[in-house]
């Protein structure tokens, strides 16, 4: 198999995986990189790169919000249960 087959497989797996999110987190990370969140419902191959790129460091700063979110939520939950 060469680089550009290999390249094209991945590429397909990250477009039809697009669509199997939730479109309130695809809204959010689009949001979060400063597009529309009416965006949510396009294809992933109808982004430019460099939207791709902005798509992909607002869900990089998403899953880490996230996490502390979840953290918080744990704590609180925690200390009110004693």
């Amino acid at each position: 198999m060469n680089a550009i087959t290999k390249e094209h497989r991945m590429e397909l797996a990250r477009v039809s995986l697009w669509p199997l999110t939730s479109r309130a987190v695809r809204a959010a990370v689009l949001m979060i990189a400063g597009m529309s969140k009416e965006r949510a419902d396009d294809h992933l191959d109808s982004f430019t790169p460099e939207e791709r790129t902005a798509i992909w460091a607002a869900a990089s700063t998403l899953e880490r919000d996230a996490q502390i979110v979840a953290q918080c939520a744990e704590r609180f939950y925690v200390v009110r249960a004693h």
